[in-house]
């Protein structure tokens, strides 16, 4: 019998199976990895969760393939975060969940393994986070599976691609400053910000912004227009639409769930300033 593996570098045969190597759309045992652009590289937004591999299950039958293993490479840069598996459709016959145990850049398939039956698939999944706009990072996955009478190992630039940053990046902190201002760590690129102002002699009166920010300077100074309007107010948060986060102004009696916007990430900011919330 044959089978084909989707070019592993190296295989163990058991049971008398011989293997050879065929491209990934005939394979027995397939694998993906994202689509590239015409540059060639994968584009990707800080922030965004990624399908790094989906291996999928060729075999004829009942022949279940499980994922036991595998290493992700990001060149030293650490953007690879809360990595996890998806198994399409599960195997019932599992009685507990499986889990990873993250090992650095090596993560084990806790038993029972990820296992999947045809035409099943499996894809391993990860955060993104602290890619620049412009900036690439080469990423280099490995893999282990096995299935009835055969274990395989899926190395090296096999199963290599690029991403591409194309958003602007992740704010690693933002603080208050004055009534109306803020800064921020880590821009760059440009945002949509939304601001969230309350009447400094009634708490019960607020309104929201919305204007462009070209990732310099304090974050409300990208569009002056409106400035009028909200002398009597105060800023108490700042949204930033393309990367999903949101800071609020510290020591003011609030929380994310004050907040008018359902955000993904909530932070209450590093600094208020000299400016009181509320002054009467």
């Amino acid at each position: 019998m044959s089978v084909g593996t989707g070019a592993f570098s190296s295989m163990e045969a058991e049971r008398g199976v011989e293997v050879n190597v065929v491209e990934d759309d005939e394979a027995f045992v397939g694998y993906e990895t994202p689509k590239e652009n015409k540059n060639g590289n994968v584009p990707v937004s800080d922030g965004d969760r990624l399908t790094l591999v989906t291996v999928r299950n060729r075999f004829s039958s009942n022949h279940a393939i499980g994922l036991v293993g595998f290493e992700i490479d990001d060149d030293g840069k650490d953007i690879i975060e809360d990595v996890s598996i998806d198994v399409e459709p599960p195997d019932k016959s599992e009685k507990d969940p499986s889990s990873i145990e993250d090992l650095g850049n090596e993560y084990d398939v806790q038993s029972p393994e990820k296992t999947f039956k045809p035409p099943g698939k499996a894809q391993i999944t990860a955060d993104i986070d602290g890619i620049s706009s412009g900036q690439t990072v080469d990423i280099e996955v490995t893999i282990t599976v096995k299935g009835t009478g055969v274990a395989a190992r899926l190395f090296g630039d096999t199963r290599m691609f690029t991403l591409e940053g194309t958003g602007p990046a992740r704010i690693d902190s933002l603080t208050f400053n004055g009534a109306r201002n803020a800064n921020t760590d880590g821009a760059s690129g440009t945002y949509t910000l939304d601001f969230w102002l309350v009447n400094k002699n009634d708490s019960d009166d607020y309104i929201t912004q919305e204007r462009e920010w070209n990732g310099t300077g304090n974050v409300n100074s990208g569009n002056g227009q409106g400035n009028s309007e909200i002398n009597n107010y105060r800023l108490l948060a700042v949204r930033f639409h393309e990367t999903n986060q949101a800071f609020y102004r510290p020591n003011c009696g609030i929380n994310e769930t004050d907040l008018p916007w359902n955000v993904g990430t909530v932070v209450e900011a590093d600094g208020n300033g000299n400016s009181a919330c509320n002054p009467n």
